[in-house]
């Protein structure tokens, strides 16, 4: 009888030990799904800020190139706020676009005429950008966008050579970092 009993006892044990090996599978599935799925937004985030970088450099650009004409360019100091701005006279369309940073944001001010200034929050948000710096001679506009985000940070430097000239603030460079 003794024989039975050990046998009937070890049974009862076998499905709870089965129990027990199938929670701690199912535990570490769940981890390794988990930090897979942390990791990969992890990735997509840093891409996002990337493509964010990268396309408000393309749109700046895009705007000096299309709009590269006689006195179309200029590099001015915001009175109001002391930061430099790139000043695009579209001859297409007559409108004046005041590119610059405020707040953290690089940000776009479509004005009446070449003398209206932007003035603080009148812009429109392209990308965000923690400085902006603007510097130019005869023939080329460079500026460097910086960004500073928990998963991404850069600086993108771009130089724009125009055809027709640069014209600017009392005719020298104009840097500034925030």
């Amino acid at each position: 009888m003794n024989v039975y009993r050990n046998i009937n006892a070890r049974t009862h044990f076998e499905p709870l030990f089965a129990l027990i090996l199938a929670a701690a599978l199912a535990v570490l599935v769940y981890i390794v799904i988990f930090a897979a799925s942390n990791a990969q937004r992890a990735i997509i985030a840093g891409k996002s800020d990337q493509t964010l970088a990268r396309t408000a450099v393309s749109y700046i650009s895009a705007k000096i190139r299309k709009n590269d004409a006689e006195g179309g360019i200029s590099v001015k100091m915001i009175d109001g706020m002391g930061i430099p701005a790139i000043v695009i006279i579209d001859s297409q369309s007559s409108g004046i676009y005041w590119i610059y940073e405020e707040n953290g944001y690089i940000v776009e001010y479509d004005a009446e005429s070449p003398e209206d200034e932007p003035y603080a929050l009148a812009g429109v948000a392209v990308a965000p950008a923690d400085d902006f710096t603007v510097s130019y001679n005869n023939n080329s506009i460079t500026y460097m966008i910086k960004y500073d985000s928990a998963k991404f940070k850069e600086s993108l430097t771009t130089t724009v050579y125009v055809k027709t000239g640069v014209t600017g603030y009392n005719d020298t460079n104009v840097n500034t970092e925030n």
